[in-house]
């Protein structure tokens, strides 16, 4: 067991890494200060109880044995979302930590299920730690896309202009 807690506790650690990192890059890059502070309080804790795991085992054996990866990988799919949950769950108001936790089952799956409401008005801080952890933006509609297309005096026809891949003859 303490292999497996001493592996989990570097997949703890790249959480954390990755949650201070994708709070940081929002911050500089797009200016937004919302929701970083979620963000780097779950890293420092998250690496705060990692170190403490990896610095309490270091010098025992750390092979794993064939129930001993299937438990870490249990361990992971398990805690690692619930971890990455709680700054979901801080960043987003209408939020519960279920909520929060199947978007992270959801992001770390790859599934591409949100709960979440539309993520424009999710912050940015947000959106780039779901990317992080391998979620991605839902595709937008065709009829979205066909306005984006058109130039702006098009834009507000009834009709799909004729540049679009979706334009129908009416």
């Amino acid at each position: 067991m303490k292999a497996v807690l001493y592996n989990f506790a570097y997949a703890l650690a790249l959480l954390a890494g990755l949650m201070c990192a994708s709070g940081l890059t929002a911050a500089l890059l797009f200016g937004s200060q919302e929701g970083v502070g979620a963000l780097l309080i779950a890293s420092g804790l998250w690496g705060y109880v990692a170190g403490v795991i990896l610095i309490a085992f270091r010098g025992t054996d750390r092979r794993l044995r064939a129930r001993d990866r299937f438990m870490l990988a249990v361990m992971i799919f398990t805690f690692l979302p619930l971890l990455g949950a709680v700054p979901m769950a801080m960043m987003v108001e209408s939020a519960n930590l279920a909520d929060a936790y199947f978007e992270a089952v959801s992001a770390m799956t790859t599934t591409g299920w949100s709960t979440f409401p539309a993520e424009e008005r999710l912050p940015a801080a947000l959106l780039l730690w779901r990317e992080f952890t391998g979620k991605r933006p839902r595709p937008r509609s065709k009829q979205t896309r066909a306005a984006d297309l058109c130039e702006p005096a098009q834009s507000k026809c009834t009709r799909a202009c004729p540049k679009s891949p979706f334009y129908a003859e009416v």
